[in-house]
């Protein structure tokens, strides 16, 4: 017992550190501008923190996605729900594919943007994406078919599902975390869509993780994730065979829209942009005049990300759109 009583005051520092320690790390979180002054190694591990413990994600939420069994969920089709993070709080408006467009759009659009959440529009408004900017721009129907987390197999499988007989153009984002799918796809048996039950487990999980809270949660993760990441010491996937799966995922894409020209381009998010990739998918191609391949986010400044999370804002939407805009096929 009189252990116990000595070990009392060092027990109440220990718990008054770790609780500072973790209001610290909660401002970080709660106050995004605060992230900017960080070292660039403490600042990727608060926005693992962010990306993985606390940012809701659109494509496991009830309320604004469901279950499909070619591509594992859609957006809920005919759903208005809001989507909100820490720097963020947007509308979503959905048509009857499950795709962030209005119903018009999906009648013999001139230009399907294919891709993820960067296409897809995660943190801005639906007018902002570049989608919809480049409708504004060119006066042509432009449908945005993209959806957060799909590789280059899942948005080919969406484009057989759109009405194409109008197309002149495919927009192709691609985005370096696709590189798993990409090999899963290619590989022989190809893509495994899991069912509705684990669909419906993924989310619960999901939910409870960002919105359940115990004590020392944002600490405990930080460090974890940190650890995670120094320990993970896999290398990474050769540009030259992620590039070779994406082309050959790429030929799915051209058979089903023959007549378009297909335009890519890639976005990786805040602090990630690389030209190497695009370099070796147009050499892979050579001279095709149906392909543009065009490196827009090595140009993009650190301002068109947001500070916490690594998407673009609403200006980095107008310049991805600016840039675009000139390789639509007329």
């Amino acid at each position: 017992m009189r252990r116990l009583t000595r070990s009392l005051p060092w027990i109440a520092s220990l718990l008054v550190t770790l609780g500072l320690l973790e209001a610290v790390v909660t401002a970080f979180l709660a106050f995004p501008g605060l992230n900017a002054a960080l070292p660039a190694a403490l600042r990727g591990h608060v926005a693992r923190l962010y990306a993985t413990r606390d940012r809701m994600a659109i494509s496991l939420m009830p309320d604004c996605a469901q279950y499909d069994p070619e591509t594992f969920y859609v957006l809920r089709p005919g759903a208005t729900c809001r989507f909100a993070n820490r720097e963020y709080d947007t509308a979503y408006r959905v048509n009857s594919a499950g795709l962030r467009d209005v119903e018009a759009d999906l009648t013999a659009p001139e230009v399907i943007v294919l891709g993820d959440s960067f296409a897809m529009g995660w943190g801005v408004e639906q007018a902002e994406t570049f989608a919809e900017r480049l409708q504004a721009m060119t006066g042509q129907r432009v449908l945005n078919a993209g959806i957060a987390s799909f590789g280059t197999e899942r948005a080919a499988r969406m484009l057989a599902r759109l009405d194409r007989s109008g197309l002149r153009t495919v927009v192709v984002q691609h985005c370096d975390n696709d590189v798993v799918e990409n090999a899963r796809a290619v590989a022989p048996g190809g893509l495994n869509i899991r069912d509705a039950a684990d669909y419906r487990r993924i989310s619960r999980k999901h939910l409870r993780a960002v919105t359940g809270y115990v004590p020392f949660k944002h600490l405990y993760y930080l460090v974890k994730e940190a650890a995670k990441a120094a320990l993970s010491g896999g290398a990474p996937v050769p540009v030259a065979e992620e590039a070779a799966r994406f082309v050959t995922l790429l030929g799915r894409i051209r058979a089903l829209a023959p007549q378009a020209k297909i335009v890519i381009t890639e976005l990786n998010g805040r602090g990630k942009a690389r030209s190497t990739f695009l370099a070796e998918v147009r050499r892979l191609l050579g001279d095709d005049p149906g392909l543009e391949v065009i490196d827009i986010e090595t140009t993009l400044p650190d301002s068109d990300y947001f500070q916490l999370d690594d998407h673009l804002t609403a200006a980095g939407h107008r310049h991805v759109a600016e840039a675009l805009a000139p390789y639509l096929k007329p």
